[in-house]
């Protein structure tokens, strides 16, 4: 679980660069990956060499001062019924009982039922409405137009809102709402939770070493309380730092860093990056990938820059030996990635956890 944690740490950041595709208008440098590793410019405590971190970045010394919203540590018990009721969907509901909830509000995954009636222009149109008997969904699903159904979570049973979605440009089941904005005026009228029992828990869960509902959700709230925590971390890190500058050295490892995998891949396929890149991202290059992507790398870099500050402020250090605690000695990932990569993991994960054990959780 540690492991998870620590590369899930890593690539919740460097994913952001890939999050985001776009074409670029111009020609744009080729990029050279001929010499990169993931290990290149890092020194083996896992630094970038010749950087002194706390030199471009803020770093408290009492990280007591930095408070953790309530929001983000208290967890809502509807939080793990609806992580339940994803975990049911997928492994089967027999011999489960429902119930109807109208006392909190709808999280991502939960099962809902609703109404709504639609109009464009303050028109209703044909098919567009429930007719009031109701209809099942899951809140967050794409299955419905646009975000319909991420635009229900946060109500609360009872509750009518107003939910503004655009049709798809075509719309085949209709194209007279091709490309068109339409509201759907929404009640949420129950949200249906699964009762669980040991029983079945025991027969969907014993592999994973869960046998009672209590293990469920003990395990479950301590899955989305860890999220919740290095999100926030992850969030302060890379926007609310206090930082003077980046380094360049440090923003062009993430551009490289960005493609690297990108880079194995073409190499395997025979194919060079810019035309993978423009075969899977439709964008006309690796550069032009780079340049429409520049805000989510300096945010990637600014996560990086801080992370090093803080284990150089507060002494964090890291050896061969932490690297062969994680992630084994002479692993796959040591040959793959190099010690240095891997050891900067583990500074990852040691000033998350400095962070999460000092930081002040408001009451």
């Amino acid at each position: 679980m540690q492991k998870f944690k620590t590369i899930l740490s890593v690539f919740i950041v460097v994913g952001m660069a890939l999050s985001v595709f776009a074409a670029c208008k111009g020609e744009a440098e080729k990029i050279d990956l001929s010499d990169f590793t993931m290990s290149t410019g890092l020194a083996e405590n896992g630094f970038f060499e010749g950087v002194t971190a706390k030199d471009f970045v803020e770093v408290p010394e009492d990280i007591s001062t930095i408070i953790i919203p309530k929001s983000v540590h208290a967890i809502d018990d509807g939080q793990i019924s609806a992580e339940i009721s994803v975990a049911v969907r997928n492994l089967g509901a027999e011999g489960l009982k429902t119930r109807k909830v109208k006392n909190r509000p709808v999280f991502k995954g939960d099962n809902v039922n609703i109404d709504y009636v639609g109009s464009v222009d303050g028109v209703e149109f044909e098919r567009g409405s429930t007719d009031g008997e109701g209809t099942d969904v899951v809140a967050g699903d794409t299955n419905y137009i646009d975000d319909f159904l991420t635009q229900i979570i946060g109500a609360v049973p009872g509750d009518t809102i107003d939910v503004h979605v655009t049709f798809p440009d075509p719309y085949q089941s209709n194209t007279d709402l091709s490309g068109k904005d339409a509201l759907f005026v929404t009640k949420i009228n129950y949200i249906e939770e699964y009762t669980l029992t040991d029983k079945w828990v025991e027969e969907k869960l014993s592999e994973y070493e869960m046998h009672t509902v209590k293990e469920v959700r003990d395990y479950l709230g301590g899955n989305i309380s860890q999220m919740a925590l290095d999100g926030f971390v992850q969030t302060y890190l890379s926007t609310e730092a206090n930082i003077s500058s980046v380094p360049p050295q440090i923003l062009e490892y993430q551009k490289k860093s960005a493609l690297f995998s990108d880079n194995k891949q073409a190499a395997q396929s025979g194919m060079e990056l810019d035309a993978f890149v423009q075969q899977n991202y439709g964008v006309e290059s690796a550069a032009a990938f780079l340049e429409e992507n520049a805000s989510h790398l300096e945010q990637s870099a600014r996560f990086y820059l801080a992370i090093q500050a803080f284990a150089e402020v507060h002494g964090i250090n890291v050896t061969q030996d932490d690297v062969n605690s994680l992630f084994g000695e002479n692993s796959q990932e040591q040959t793959e990635y190099g010690v240095a990569y891997l050891a900067q993991n583990v500074v990852i994960e040691k000033v998350f956890d400095l962070i999460l054990e000092k930081a002040t959780k408001e009451k």
